[in-house]
């Protein structure tokens, strides 16, 4: 069973500083703390350290990709044995206006299933168009949540509902660092999905259902 969840919020430079930061303040009421914010630059970071979040820059690593620099970052703030025996959650700062703190608490205990390396966080998609997008990454999991493939295309085929991935993440240190040490497979280059290199490299990753639709 993992110890904690240490949240990371990761912003881009269009995202509002002051909308971060009352995110952050109804996440620390439902009682998610630590949280660190991985800004973008140094401006945005001196922005939101002002208001009292916990901030660090995205490192700049020449040549890779969002794995490698995720785990750099990672790295800052997973300093001891003990956070890295806890659960990294990575959220996208766009996601926070619609996404309720209870689908993430969903973290505390997904990670008691051994078997489970990571998870992706998905939401429902229920209009056909939307299942035919292919900007929409689709998940597509056995009956005990473990995700078994992942498509831009409409999958499973037929089916009523399906899940599109939020780009809502959490890991186990030791999973995370594996994904920054592993290169692009060309199934992930082609697809373009970066979560195909966790299924590629036989990862135990869980498909958790939110409650808001895609």
């Amino acid at each position: 069973m993992a110890e904690q969840t240490h949240l990371l919020i990761t912003t881009t430079a269009n995202d509002d500083v002051d909308d971060i930061v009352n995110h952050c303040k109804a996440l620390k009421a439902a009682r998610f703390d630590p949280i660190t914010v991985v800004a973008t630059d140094a401006e945005q970071v001196d922005a939101l350290s002002a208001k009292g979040l916990q901030a660090i820059p995205m490192p700049e690593i020449n040549n890779k990709d969002e794995f490698a620099r995720l785990f750099h970052a990672v790295q800052k703030v997973c300093a001891s044995e003990q956070d890295k025996a806890g659960v990294i959650m990575v959220v996208p700062a766009a996601e926070l206006e619609r996404t309720n703190p209870e689908d993430l608490r969903a973290t505390r205990t997904i990670f008691w299933h051994e078997w489970v390396d990571a998870a992706v966080f998905g939401r429902p998609i229920f209009e056909e168009a939307d299942k035919n997008n292919t900007a929409f990454v689709k998940v597509v999991a056995g009956q005990n949540r473990k995700v078994m493939y992942m498509s831009r295309g409409a999958a499973p085929y037929g089916a009523d509902v399906m899940v599109a991935d939020s780009g809502i993440r959490a890991y186990r240190f030791q999973a995370l660092r594996q994904l920054a040490e592993t290169e692009p497979s060309p199934l992930e280059r082609t697809e373009r999905i970066s979560m195909l290199r966790a299924l590629e490299a036989n990862l135990g990753v869980y498909m958790n259902l939110m409650t808001s639709a895609a």
